[in-house]
């Protein structure tokens, strides 16, 4: 009984040195390895990347559209038979005339505003070319309009004094940027 205690002992000794010994070997051994295959990879991709000459990639970025215009246009007022107002071909202008009015006469100007894109707007309007006798209140000239929306403007127009009835002219100019 005493020789198998011993053996037994000595037997657990030998296990544990061994096992000792074996869990040195293993991190070393796992080091190298990592380290073999490490170089490996690097080795590797040296070589595809000498070997390809080129990288070629493709993407595409979209953001939208605008496409901003007048679509409407209406005037009211004593006289509206003896006026008119024309949107240009490109809907970016309206071209206003007004015949045969009297002094202190108002007209109004009501215009639409489409954007048939996908960004919203912000659109205002700005008078130009006007003669002296007319005092123009651009007063609802601008807001936002969304992408597939429209939005409404108005002008109010006095007549000045004036020396006999004359025939005026002025035009309505679109400005728009992005809004966000």
């Amino acid at each position: 009984m005493i020789g198998t205690l011993l053996h037994t002992t000595c037997h657990m000794e030998v296990m544990i040195i061994r096992k000792q010994g074996l869990e040195k070997v293993n991190k070393l051994q796992l080091a190298l390895l990592f380290t073999i295959v490490t170089i490996s990879l690097s080795l590797i991709g040296l070589g595809l990347a000498a070997w390809q000459d080129n990288l070629d990639g493709l993407g595409y970025a979209s953001t939208g559209d605008i496409d901003v215009y007048f679509v409407g246009v209406e005037l009211s007022g004593d006289k509206t038979e003896k006026m008119g107002a024309d949107i240009s071909p490109d809907g970016k202008s309206i071209r206003v005339y007004i015949n045969d009015v009297g002094e202190n006469e108002v007209i109004e100007l009501y215009y639409q505003v489409a954007n048939d894109g996908s960004i919203p707007i912000k659109f205002y309007t700005q008078v130009e070319n006007s003669n002296l006798g007319l005092q123009i209140e651009n007063s609802l000239s601008g807001g936002f309009v969304g992408g597939s929306q429209h939005g409404w403007g108005y002008t109010k127009i006095e007549v000045g004094q004036i020396e006999s009835l004359e025939t005026y002219n002025f035009n309505i100019r679109l400005h728009f940027q992005q809004w966000n």
